[in-house]
């Protein structure tokens, strides 16, 4: 990350940066007792030495980066005239739709394993519900428009959440065993009575706008893994 930014100092052209950051740095769990807060918006932070259930090395190695990274590139924006370049953070949630790739995206396939199977992925699938309340969604054309609309805003070096959805493991499953009802579908679920809703407002305030909702977002995940030969006996 230092080595970018140099570069970008360097250059003397670079005026912005737009930092892609994860939802796996921004836990609404708090500091002190683990117990989630009211909402999940800019403001939370992973508390690193919470002890997630779900998270092997890899995950937590993963979250540890992810967060430790996004507070240091946002640092570039607290050293005043020192520094020249404004950073600005979008939190991406699990990011699903149709895409080009020949192959299927480890966040699609996270998505798509209560169809899939696949253990590993749902097992990550569980740990975003234990980390975050839910499972934060975003479609990957509203990624991509997001990232466009902050290089071509005039914006302060802000943290920007890009979630437009927030539903719980449970309607995932429910709705994919509704939509495909031949297949056989993992049930089991990380139980969490209460939903932590994500507050993106201050994306959506700067004039941003959300094209997929839930159901569009899981769809497209499920036709784009068939399109590339998963999921084939749907």
């Amino acid at each position: 990350m230092h080595i970018i930014m140099g570069a970008c100092e360097r250059s003397k052209s670079v005026k912005r940066v737009i930092y892609t950051a994860s939802v796996m740095s921004a836990s609404p769990r708090k500091e002190d007792d683990f117990s989630f807060k009211n909402v999940m918006d800019e403001s939370c932070w992973t508390p690193l030495h919470c002890p997630f259930a779900h998270a092997q090395k890899v995950e937590q190695d993963y979250i540890s980066s992810k967060t430790l990274t996004e507070k240091e590139i946002l640092a570039y924006n607290t050293e005043g005239e020192k520094r020249r370049i404004k950073v600005v953070s979008l939190i991406c949630a699990l990011v699903g739709g149709n895409g080009i790739l020949e192959y299927i995206p480890g966040s699609i396939s996270v998505i798509i394993s209560p169809l899939s199977g696949q253990r590993l992925r749902y097992k990550q699938l569980k740990l975003l519900q234990e980390m975050l309340g839910s499972v934060p969604l975003v479609h990957i054309d509203d990624v991509c428009e997001a990232h466009i609309f902050c290089i071509e805003k005039d914006i302060i070096s802000e943290r920007f959440m890009c979630v437009s959805q927030w539903p719980m493991m449970q309607e995932i499953v429910d709705y994919y065993e509704f939509k495909f009802p031949n297949a056989q579908v993992l049930k089991e679920v990380e139980s969490d009575k209460s939903g932590t809703p994500c507050n993106s407002i201050k994306l959506l305030d700067l004039g941003f706008k959300y094209k997929y909702n839930m159901e569009q977002i899981l769809d497209g995940s499920a036709e784009y893994a068939r399109s590339v030969g998963g999921l084939l006996d749907l």
